[in-house]
């Protein structure tokens, strides 16, 4: 009897197993679906993009120009690549304006020690600024600093950051300036309005 009762645990755990598998499976093929039906379609959003900035730049570079290498970013004890950077879709001959955002001093004394932090680093945020018949490429870097003293002291080591100007879209590298060209643009031409009209029903 107890030969028979092990036995049938032994197959009870079998098929428990295979049926774990099983829908483990399925929920995979059902993410996929999902991701595939309802997720953003890259080479769609660069088409978007590409059409709305054609007006700007020369149709045949914007439309041919081979995508960019995707570019790994070194941080501390990790690896990671950056999606969908600035620099794939717009020419790198528009010029760059760089705004640097730092703390002032008084913002930077340590709030554990008072001793003055150092820069340990930045973090950059790319938008592109639309004005009438120029393009500029906004580089806004932003610093990041340590206190020397406490990281000498093993004392936990406290890290201050410039605050970041919130993106108009975020995820998005396009400026207030170049949404609003954009939007001018579609009603001036009327056609984006009446296709949203339709859309509305």
């Amino acid at each position: 009897m107890i030969e028979s009762l092990q036995a049938e645990n032994k197959a009870l755990k079998d098929e428990n197993a295979e049926l774990s598998q099983k829908v483990e499976w399925l929920m995979e093929q059902l993410r996929l679906l999902k991701k595939k039906q309802f997720g953003t379609s890259s080479e769609q959003g660069k088409g978007q993009l590409d059409g709305q900035l054609s007006f700007l730049f020369n149709e045949a570079e914007a439309y041919t120009a081979p995508p960019g290498v995707q570019k790994t970013t070194q941080v501390a004890a990790h690896t990671r690549k950056q999606s969908g950077s600035v620099k794939d879709v717009v020419p790198e001959t528009i010029p760059v304006e760089v705004v640097e955002h730092r703390l002032s001093e008084e913002e930077r004394v340590c709030p554990q020690c008072g001793e003055l932090m150092r820069e340990i680093g930045t973090e950059a945020r790319e938008t592109l600024k639309l004005i009438p018949a120029k393009a500029i490429l906004r580089r806004d870097v932003y610093y990041t600093y340590a206190c020397e003293n406490c990281e000498k002291n093993d004392v936990s080591t406290p890290i201050m950051k410039a605050p970041k100007e919130p993106s108009v879209i975020p995820g998005s590298f396009a400026s207030a300036q170049a949404i609003a060209h954009n939007q001018i643009g579609a009603q001036r031409s009327g056609s984006d309005l009446e296709r949203r009209g339709k859309e509305a029903g």
